[in-house]
């Protein structure tokens, strides 16, 4: 048992249980609304700061969901994610994933400034020097003209290389 939810008031009783999403079987219309129910949950009794919510959002815990229906045919308990989050959070990336979402998450309403790219923070959201040297590729290949956010930058350059 995770010692972190232990010396939370209702937590303890909820490790066992399996996520409020499994009740999408029900009603998949509420798949979404039972999501966010579980990821709350799961950043209160986990303390998760505002970062690894960004990490572990409704696209993650869909993947460990898919994994575990896949693997057991049942919806992983609030236990089976938290254990999977503290591998995820004890790997060697994982550092460099939080500075990515923060740097992302501070550039991302900012204007792009043609005449100044911020490579450095690009750089850090992009994580790999292949992954930054295929953007700059992009750049290179692609004209953009008028106000485009970082954000909508990186959009386009995703949606290119997919």
């Amino acid at each position: 048992m995770p010692s972190f939810a232990r010396d939370k008031p209702g937590c303890d009783s909820l490790l066992n249980k399996p996520l409020a999403a499994s009740g999408a079987f029900e009603n998949v219309a509420h798949l979404d609304s039972l999501l966010e129910v579980d990821l709350q949950i799961l950043a209160a009794c986990g303390s998760w700061d505002p970062v690894d919510q960004q990490i572990m959002n409704k696209d993650y815990l869909r993947g460990i969901i898919s994994a575990s229906l896949k693997n057991s045919g049942e919806f992983p308990t609030y236990a089976e994610v938290f254990d999977i989050f503290e591998q995820v959070k004890k790997s060697e990336l994982y550092p460099a994933i939080r500075i990515s979402k923060a740097t992302f998450e501070a550039l991302s309403g900012k204007i792009v400034d043609w005449s100044n790219l911020e490579y450095d923070k690009i750089k850090r959201i992009l994580i790999t020097e292949e992954e930054f040297s295929k953007f700059q590729d992009f750049l290179g290949q692609n004209k953009f003209a008028g106000e485009l956010s970082y954000s909508e930058l990186l959009e386009q350059y995703y949606e290119m290389t997919q």
